[in-house]
């Protein structure tokens, strides 16, 4: 797949950009074919140096004034290089961001609007400068207030946007593990695949070795590829930073609250509105605390979900949860859940099945019927682990089954914060 990218990309930076300067490219990279691959601990050592040319600080200010004479070695730098600054979070929502999305995609926003979405997107920017989607769509917004042969305003973040997508291509192929893109949050994943005009149709968090990947499931299409492999370790590795340590004690009760009657018999059923997680449920060792539920595996999960009046999130009420068992085939998912029920349901099964070429899987499927289109957080619990690890996900569509699939064995989900998706 290396060769069917590199027919796709379109070159406007300066020829520096194609090739990384012989003399501190093996400390820069780990390199494996071509591929410029992030060594984190030079890049800690370099971006902190004021005496070296990659010292953050004056690599941001470069790219912050479009120098297009930035090298792709730099540029390497200032995206990887981003990783070891305070104000990353690799899963962290914006809301200047949703309310810029939100001003944009409306019908016919005025130039009043589009000047304040632009605004939002400068505050978003001022804090992530190297996440594609701000600048894809402060083009937008520029194009639609300023028209679009306006190079002034439009070729900036033109530079922004390409620069960091080419930093993401040229760390790997996306053909397997060993070959898989590196990014440091999976929403760079979606501006990805989106800019080189695949569709997605469907995600599966994946190891291989100590190595966390995302394989995304594209549509048919005329470069013949069907997944494409992103390289996740660096997200993992900040939240481990992150989350704080609970003493044993407190992981023990929290384990015996959050089993949801693990002993009970195969078909039994928790008494309707019993609410099994309260909004402050403790999570599992090292997630803090958080709204949401936990579902063991092989468990059919039907809830309602109360819209809070102060915000844009849901108070989960677990209205019955059952034990399940055997194989689920989740390439008809909609076999498992009616076409019609109350507004604000939703139902999850989190079980075991089957992969197309026949190894085992964990899956979670489910159905909202809430109108909204949503978001949650989402921390999974390995079959021989004791703390819940982050996972990617999709979202929730309205009335739409989906599916998030694990090739491994896992023993529990917790589902967090599920909120509106602006």
């Amino acid at each position: 797949m290396k060769h069917k990218f590199l027919i796709l990309i379109v070159f406007f930076l300066s020829a520096s950009m194609a090739y990384c300067q012989e003399d501190t490219i093996e400390e820069l990279t780990v390199e494996q074919e071509s591929f410029i691959i992030p060594n984190f601990d030079y890049l800690a050592r370099v971006t902190a140096d004021p005496s070296s040319r990659f010292y953050y600080p004056r690599l941001l200010e470069r790219f912050k004034a479009v120098d297009t004479s930035m090298s792709l070695e730099e540029l390497h730098c200032l995206y990887y290089g981003f990783t070891l600054q305070k104000n990353y979070i690799p899963y962290s929502a914006d809301s200047e961001f949703d309310k810029a999305r939100e001003i944009i995609n409306s019908d016919n926003p005025s130039k009043r609007q589009l000047k304040r979405a632009i605004g939002y997107l400068d505050d978003a920017i001022a804090n992530n400068p190297v996440e594609p989607s701000l600048y894809n769509y402060r083009f937008v917004a520029n194009s639609m207030l300023y028209g679009e042969d306006n190079a002034e305003k439009l070729i900036p973040d033109y530079f922004h946007f390409m620069s960091l997508i080419e930093v993401i291509r040229s760390s790997g192929d996306g053909d397997s593990f060993p070959s898989a893109f590196y990014v440091i949050s999976p929403s760079h994943e979606y501006d990805f695949i989106r800019y080189y005009g695949f569709r997605f149709t469907g995600q599966e968090l994946a190891r291989d070795g100590k190595s966390s990947f995302d394989i995304i499931s594209v549509a048919e299409n005329e470069y013949g590829v069907e997944s494409i492999y992103f390289n996740i370790d660096v997200c993992f590795r900040s939240l481990s930073k992150i989350f704080v340590d609970v003493d044993t004690a407190d992981d023990d009760a929290d384990a015996n609250n959050l089993d949801m009657a693990s002993d009970d018999k195969a078909g039994a059923t928790v008494p309707m509105g019993t609410n099994l997680i309260s909004d402050t449920a403790s999570l599992s060792p090292g997630m803090g605390r958080s709204r949401g539920m936990v579902i063991p595996i092989n468990r059919k999960v039907v809830v309602r979900l109360h819209p809070s009046l102060t915000d844009d999130t849901y108070k989960i009420q677990i209205l019955s949860s059952e034990t399940v068992s055997g194989e689920f085939d989740f390439s008809n998912p909609t076999q498992y859940f009616p076409t019609e029920a109350e507004e604000n349901i939703a139902i999850f099964y989190f079980v075991h099945g089957k992969r197309n070429d026949g190894k085992p899987c964990d899956i979670l499927m489910f159905k909202s019927f809430c109108k909204n289109l949503l978001r949650y957080d989402s921390y999974i619990l390995y079959e021989d682990y004791k703390e819940y690890q982050l996972s990617s996900n999709d979202g929730i569509f309205p009335e739409v089954c989906g599916v998030e699939i694990w090739n491994y064995k896992l023993s529990a989900i917790h589902i967090a914060d599920i909120r509106i998706r602006k």
